[in-house]
């Protein structure tokens, strides 16, 4: 018997020599982990698990092999099916069936392959292959795992490493980090896997070590910088010995100096994170290590898009950047996570500061320096790009961009400011200035502004606009003083620098805080040189900006008439110019004249006019401002029902915007009327008390016009409960946050008047799939009838424009399902073979890719999970015209009359099937025979509806594209052959006949029907 036969036992199973490695603390959460990995192994016959360093990826598997162990009723024999293979040590891939061979108790025999040897001895036993640390010999494991797979039909490999193996059949499953606690409550942290993880092992270096009220801030810090590591969190919980959990804090700036471990038993490269890290580093490809070092430019995060633009010098070409950042997902380095329906990368914090520390060492300064710089100017671009889309229809998804990118605009902004480069400083806080508004970034936005004005800018301009900006924060806390000085300078500088543009919005803001303090000398001379200023201008929006302003402060003095004459002139400047928004906001003006003047149905009008141009415009902002100020209409009308509505959709819109808490103080404000006359008055107080205290913790003061119903309405309730009852009400606002108070409020509220909350949506729903929507030209025309021709923008697509077929191919499967596709469906449609990793990665990929092709981000938007072409979409499709109009004909003709000229211009678009020559997937099969026999059964219908009017040419014509679409459609044949009788062809008509019989008898060994012999017997008759 040789050596390798008495490696069996008797059971048939192998006797391990590598064991299952046990871990001397206690393995700390991961239960829903393990639970996963193990109903994975009993589907799957190769796992991989995948991670970052520092995961516990090792630890995991160590875990689930054992667990399957006990999970056996043979957990004594089951022991032994599993057999652990550390790969760490091994330096060499070829050696890799020899080192496995040699674990498994089995010699290598001469003149016979060691991986031969491996497959006759595993053959069909039962067994637990667990190969840890796949990732520096990968290819090398992944020829092995393969044939043993292949070959070996009881064998189960489970690997660890940073990449997936990448062979058939595998299923990765990527290793997360621990779950980090989003808030500081101890309550939470408890819960926390990544806060018990720490404590657990605080602990057992410093015995009684707890969680507590004191320390939990601290603990949840630095978890959540250690990005929920496990050995990161490990290594630091080791040093509670030293320091404290608040002194870890401050020193994991630089993580690498403070996380290393002392223990002998440790693998060397698991001592350090820096170790660890340089042992994923050293494996990688040169290009690939520039490219990580140089991601680290990076803050919160960064998009393909950035990926190709923001590091890419010569050495790195644009088109190599996709397949490095692939390459650096799949070895755990680069995370990838959907956001906002995009593919967004990262890197985690101690990755990127490991990366950082590399560029220092081994990029050059000039280098470096050039990188911060395309980085700052790649965000000013972004910046501007998202401001212009704040005033429209992409209001919520050009907030959502920069709220997602506001850690890199930080960065941006800081490198500036480092360099003392005011003028990109300066530029960076003009293009954010609605941002910050918009989202409550009120006291940030100031102090980035305060500073880069602290640059001296030869850019007087420029400065004016920033300290315009910074006025208006400043306005909207509050801090009037400071508003003034800024609008003051500013038009100082403005006509220094004789830029006419920035001087008339320095006036016209400054007039408007003039107006504030009721200064009427001071305001109206400032405000009507803005207005002429911008007459010159000639900039419809602009003029109309300032006769807003100065209608706002005629009405300041209750000059009602003059303020709803100057409204009406911008009404009419803006319409004639054509600027929709400076026409609704001057609309918005005058139903605030009309309201002050108590003529509520004028304006109730002016406001819901000016509610459908924004909603037509999408922008949110304003029509939550248009529906806020319909509920306090309704309140002075006693509509109690409609002021509750509109006040809830307010906030509702709000929320959308990411303007959650103002969203709620401003319903309770408006609710507190409501309240009152319900007769919950100290419930009123309370809801309003709330409201303020809001505004007081952001920094916000409410709008003028606001401020005086919030006054009115205090006064009302003091009148109502009497000074001291008010007090004790004002001075118990309602717990929790402002959102959670609106819920509690409406639990409050009678069933029946709760429940009245029928509230409009932000924008009118658009019907998918129509070819063209109302409100402008065509923006996307897609010609898939016959040779694909794709027009963006009345201009036809190249295929450079393209880059590939795949995106095109993207975009008709998007158009053939209006209502949208998961990306789960996606994947199965384009990538059926992949792991669900794979198609998360590819899917990102391809979707970028057919954005920038189209150069229109927000066509494709997700809606409940699924991605879908935007609803407002001006899109022309022709397959989607062709199959509506056709069907609808087709049904009217069999209960009416059949629209001859509309079937004929129905049928003229297909040009040829759907796709024609185009290669796409078998996705578009079932659509193509579907509207392939939607055309024959058109011209069929249009052929029967000519005979019928005895136009036997046009007929013969219907029927002759039947017979080239299917030549085998015997109905259309005997129609032809009837119609070419009729116009005197009887012998083309037998010859027809001849040649239908042959292809008959050729491809279906069948002769013709009993109906078609009749026609060619009568022809012959005719003929004879």
């Amino acid at each position: 018997m040789s050596t390798a036969a008495t490696s069996l036992n008797a059971s048939g199973a192998v006797r391990a020599a590598g064991r299952i490695p046990l871990g001397l603390s206690a393995f700390v959460g991961r239960q829903r982990e393990l639970e996963e990995v193990g109903a994975l192994l009993a589907r799957h016959r190769l796992v991989t698990l995948s991670g970052a360093a520092g995961t516990g990826k090792t630890r995991l598997a160590a875990e689930a092999a054992r667990g399957g162990a006990r999970a056996d009723d043979r957990a004594t024999d089951r022991a032994d099916d599993v057999v652990w293979i550390e790969l760490g040590s091994l330096a060499d891939g070829g050696i890799l069936a020899g080192h496995v061979a040699a674990l498994l108790g089995i010699r290598e025999q001469s003149g016979i392959d060691v991986t031969d040897t491996l497959v006759a001895m595993i053959a069909d036993r039962p067994l637990l292959l667990v190969l840890d640390n796949c990732e520096h010999v990968v290819d090398a494991c992944a020829a092995l795992v393969e044939r043993l797979v292949h070959e070996c039909p009881a064998l189960h490999v489970l690997a660890t490493s940073r990449q997936p193996l990448g062979i058939t059949g595998e299923k990765n499953w990527p290793v997360p980090p621990l779950g980090v606690p989003t808030g500081e409550a101890l309550g939470e942290a408890t819960r926390s896997e990544a806060v018990q993880l720490f404590v657990q092992r605080a602990a057992d270096v410093s015995p009684g070590f707890a969680l507590t009220a004191a320390n939990v801030d601290a603990i949840v810090r630095i978890c959540r910088r250690l990005d929920g590591l496990p050995l990161a969190i490990e290594l630091a919980a080791a040093r509670v010995t030293l320091l404290t959990p608040e002194q870890l804090v401050r020193r994991l700036d630089d993580a690498f100096a403070i996380l290393t471990s002392r223990s002998r038993t440790t693998l060397p490269r698991h001592r350090t994170l820096r170790a660890l890290l340089d042992w994923s580093y050293d494996l990688l490809d040169p290009p690939e290590r520039m490219l990580l070092r140089r991601l680290s430019v990076f803050a919160g995060g960064f998009t393909l898009e950035a990926a190709e633009t923001v590091p890419v010098l010569d050495d790195i070409p644009a088109c190599d950047v996709l397949e490095l950042l692939a390459s650096l997902v799949d070895r755990s380095l680069v995370t990838m996570r959907e956001q906002a329906g995009e593919a967004r990368y990262s890197l985690l914090e101690t990755v990127r500061q490991y990366a950082t520390a590399r560029a220092r060492d081994e990029e050059s300064d000039a280098t470096r320096d050039l990188l911060a710089r395309r980085h700052a100017d790649y965000f000013v671009s972004l910046g501007a790009q998202a401001d212009d889309a704040l005033h429209g229809r992409q209001q919520l998804a050009a907030l959502a961009q920069l709220e997602l990118e506001h850690d890199n605009l930080r960065a941006a902004l800081d490198w500036s400011l480092s360099q003392r480069d005011g003028g990109c400083a300066l530029r960076l806080c003009v293009v954010l200035r609605d941002f910050w508004a918009l989202r409550g970034h009120l006291t940030e936005g100031r102090r980035w502004i305060d500073e880069a004005l602290r640059i001296p800018s030869t850019d007087a301009g420029l400065a004016a606009r920033a300290l315009t900006a910074g006025g208006r924060l400043a306005r909207l806390q509050g801090d009037h003083d400071v508003a003034r000085a800024r609008h003051a300078r500013a038009v100082e500088l403005a006509r220094e620098a004789c830029d006419r543009t920035a001087l008339a919005e320095a006036l016209t803001n400054l007039g408007s805080e003039l107006a504030l303090y009721r200064d009427l000398d001071g305001a109206r001379p400032v405000l009507d040189e803005a207005v002429a200023l911008r007459r010159e201008l000639g900039v419809a929006w602009s003029l109309s900006q300032a006769l807003s302003t100065r209608s706002a402060l005629a009405l300041t003095f209750g000059e009602i008439a003059e303020a709803r004459a100057l409204r009406l002139e911008a009404v009419e400047v803006s319409r004639r110019a054509g600027d929709r928004e400076g026409e609704a906001r001057a609309l918005l003006g005058l139903g605030e004249a009309a309201r002050l003047a108590d003529d509520l149905v004028a304006a109730r009008t002016y406001n819901e006019q000016a509610l459908e141009l924004f909603r037509q415009l999408g922008e949110t902002w304003h029509v939550a401002a248009g529906v806020h100020n319909l509920g306090w209409i309704a309140v002075a009308g006693r509509d109690w029902v409609a002021a509750q509505a509109a006040f809830i959709e307010c906030f509702r819109l709000l929320t959308a915007m990411g303007n959650r808490s103002i969203g709620a103080a401003l319903c309770l404000a408006g609710m507190a009327p409501l309240l009152h006359a319900r007769g919950e008055t100290e419930l009123a107080v309370r809801a309003l008390a709330t409201a303020q205290r809001e505004f007081d913790v952001v920094g916000i003061r409410p709008a003028a016009a606001d401020q005086r119903q919030w006054d009115d309405t205090r006064a009302m309730l003091r009148d109502a409960l009497g000074a001291g009852a008010f007090e004790r009400a004002w001075s118990d606002p309602l717990p929790g946050e402002p959102a959670a108070a609106v819920g509690e409020l409406f639990a409050h509220l009678p069933a029946g008047e709760s429940s009245v909350l029928p509230l409009a949506s932000a924008a009118p729903a658009a019907t998918p799939g129509v070819d063209i929507h109302a409100g402008g030209p065509t923006e996307l025309r897609v010609l898939a009838l016959g040779p694909l021709r794709v027009y963006r923008d009345g201009e036809l697509m190249t295929t450079e424009a393209w880059g590939s077929a795949r995106p095109r191919e993207l975009l008709l499967h998007l158009l053939c399902w209006p209502g949208g596709r998961t990306r789960d469906q996606i994947g199965l449609v384009f990538w059926p073979d992949a792991t669900a990793a794979q198609v998360s990665n590819s899917f990102h990929v391809l979707l970028y890719r057919l954005r920038k092709a189209l150069g229109h981000t927000e066509w494709i938007t997700i809606v409940d999970e699924r991605y879908r072409l935007a609803p407002d979409l001006r899109i022309e499709f022709d397959a989607m015209t062709f199959e509506r109009e056709v069907t609808a004909l087709l049904r009217a003709g069999r209960t009416g009359t059949l629209d001859v000229p509309r079937l004929e211009a129905a049928l003229a678009l297909y040009r040829g099937d759907f796709l024609e020559g185009e290669g796409a997937g078998e996705w578009h099969m079932e659509m193509r025979d579907r509207l392939r026999r939607l055309h024959v059964d058109g011209l069929v219908a249009l052929g029967e509806r000519h005979m019928a009017q005895a136009r036997f040419d046009r007929a013969a014509d219907a029927y002759r594209r039947v017979i080239a679409q299917d030549e085998l459609h015997e109905p259309a044949y005997r129609r032809l052959m009837q119609c070419l009788a009729r116009t005197g062809s009887r012998a083309d008509a037998l010859r027809l006949y001849h040649r239908l019989a042959d292809l008959l008898r050729a491809e279906l060994s069948t002769e013709p029907e009993p109906e078609t012999l009749a026609v060619y017997h009568g022809l012959q008759q005719i003929e004879a």
